[in-house]
């Protein structure tokens, strides 16, 4: 199993208590639910109502701790996302203060190399004539020709040296500022350092949490599920089933209006020569409101009309990006299918276990594609960049799908799945879980799927 990714100088601490009660999770007045015994079950099989009143008590129970489990796993969710945003930005600036430290340290030996070229030219000329080289000119010619030609070698000599000492100057100067600017890269990258680590405790606190709380649910719920199956004369996968299909219904009832569309990218006007991987992409409209018809072009003039001016015409709307590749869809959900019954693990990648946006970069890695960073919003924001987000009316196996506070589309993206179809997603989806498929969740559902493969 891979240990989850820690930014350099990370202290792993002890948080006293849980989050339950700083996150608003549980209040600390909240009692224990009020389990049934299996005498309270054998009890209630006597007797037809109470059986139906038992069942009722019982599938409620199961669904509550289901939801307790899933909230606790939102939060862990949140605030491993929040250390993965934090994590790119110290990539970035150390990357930046490493770039701008190489080219100080360039510029550091030019300037050198420049003010030993002057200094070299001063020597020389101190050394001329006892270091009067105006009157070793005057005076060292017989004849005004020779005079003349020496005059002119000094003017030479006098602009060659202040090129010399001008550009010493300049190297000093450039070599001084991207010094300070290295400088300053440095101090930032420490104070992002600093925030990445708090970052990190914190949401390896939440994601200890979550799964603790998941641990205990599903122990509570596998013994609710067997006296359910006793009072129902099933079995508890027979039970766990058709509780989960009634979530899954649940879910597909859920969907609340779309929030506003995101600004996406407007490639260029393509060429003969576009990129396949690049393709051009509108700003589509939310899966609620239909599609407006487009508007008709001008009419051609006729062929006897010569108009004053050009008719101005718009560019022609991009086009959202084309069906996905077969294999590479293929490929990277059967690498996340291989993966199902991994752990969860907070900033994990493999090989044994993952993380929302570990196991969808790998999946898409392992066919040679690149969805972004080890972050959902990373991920999110590369797919928008790229112009490769589709109306969720439009997605199809192999897109992915992102989950924010109220499906918002500029908010941070806490969780990232891979559509595989039929309704269904194959996630690993928080602590104290494993990968798995699930059918789509639409509350939180952000209103675009995002497609890497062209």
């Amino acid at each position: 199993m891979v240990s989850a990714r820690r930014p350099a100088g990370v202290v792993t601490f002890v948080v006293v208590g849980t989050l339950a009660l700083s996150l608003g999770l549980v209040g600390p007045a909240d009692a224990a639910p009020d389990y049934p015994s299996w005498s309270d079950v054998q009890a209630a099989k006597k007797d037809e109502a109470a059986t139906l009143t038992a069942v009722g008590k019982i599938e409620g129970l199961i669904t509550d701790l289901e939801a307790t489990a899933a909230a606790y796993g939102r939060v862990a969710l949140q605030k491993g996302e929040a250390f993965q945003i934090a994590n790119d930005a110290l990539d970035s600036a150390t990357a930046r203060a490493t770039q701008l430290q190489s080219e100080a340290d360039v510029a550091a030996a030019k300037a050198t190399a420049s003010r030993q070229l002057a200094g070299q030219l001063a020597a020389q000329l101190a050394r001329s004539n006892n270091g009067n080289v105006a009157m070793g000119l005057l005076f060292d010619g017989d004849n005004a020709t020779s005079l003349l030609e020496r005059l002119g070698a000094v003017t030479k000599l006098t602009e060659q040296a202040s090129g010399i000492y001008e550009q010493a100057t300049l190297d000093t100067n450039a070599a001084q500022s991207l010094s300070d600017q290295a400088d300053t890269a440095t101090a930032a990258r420490k104070r992002l350092a600093t925030k990445a680590q708090d970052a990190y405790a914190v949401a390896e606190a939440a994601s200890r949490d979550a799964a603790a709380q998941v641990a205990t649910a599903q122990a509570n719920s596998t013994r609710l599920y067997e006296q359910l199956a006793s009072l129902k004369g099933t079995t508890a996968s027979v039970e766990r089933a058709y509780l989960d299909g009634k979530a899954a219904e649940a879910a597909q009832q859920a969907i609340d209006d779309a929030p506003a569309p995101p600004v996406l990218a407007t490639p260029a006007k393509p060429s003969t020569s576009t990129a396949p991987d690049a393709p051009a992409q509108t700003a589509p409209s939310t899966p609620s409101s239909p599609s407006s018809d487009p508007e008709p072009s001008q009419p051609e003039p006729s062929k006897t009309t010569t108009p004053s001016k050009p008719t101005p015409t718009k560019d022609p709307e991009p086009a959202e990006p084309s069906a996905p590749s077969k294999s590479g869809v293929a490929g990277a959900i059967a690498f996340a299918k291989k993966q199902l019954g991994d752990a969860y693990v907070f900033a994990g990648s493999g090989p044994d276990s993952w993380d929302c946006s570990g196991l969808t970069k790998a999946a898409y890695a392992a066919v040679g594609v690149y969805i972004g960073t080890h972050s959902s919003t990373n991920q999110y924001n590369t797919m928008k960049v790229k112009g490769r987000l589709v109306p969720l009316s439009k997605m199809v196996a192999g897109d992915l799908l992102w989950y924010s506070d109220g499906g918002s589309t500029s908010a941070e993206k806490y969780h990232v799945t891979i559509y595989i179809g039929n309704g269904e997603m194959i996630e690993a989806p928080y602590p104290g879980a494993v990968v798995r498929i699930r059918a789509v969740r639409y509350g939180d559902l952000v209103p675009y799927a995002g497609r890497p493969t062209p």
